[in-house]
């Protein structure tokens, strides 16, 4: 499959796809999860509760991997890897 080019990825990501992250176990092996996302100012942006075990993670190691698929018509995908920052609810308002 080539390469999506730069002006192809920003309307893939205005597009409704599954992501799916993958945190670590704190044993070190990946865990992999659905997630709705939002791509917005160079950032993807995930919700979550203290409960997922995903953000429990995330809180003990950042370090994690999101993919964002599409299955149809035409397959396709972006993958990034990186560190999350959590951020509290009192740091920002879901419903602006």
């Amino acid at each position: 499959m080539p390469r999506m080019t730069e002006p192809d990825k920003h309307v893939f990501l205005k597009e409704a796809h599954v992501g799916v992250i993958t945190s670590l176990r704190r044993s070190g092996m990946p865990y992999s999860v659905p997630v709705w996302w939002l791509y917005e100012s160079e950032c993807f942006w995930l919700t979550g509760t203290d409960n997922r075990v995903w953000c429990k993670q995330l809180q003990n190691d950042t370090r994690c991997s999101l993919c964002i698929e599409a299955l149809s018509p035409l397959a396709g995908f972006v993958a990034v890897d990186g560190h999350a920052e959590l951020l509290g609810r009192d740091s920002f308002d879901i419903w602006p």
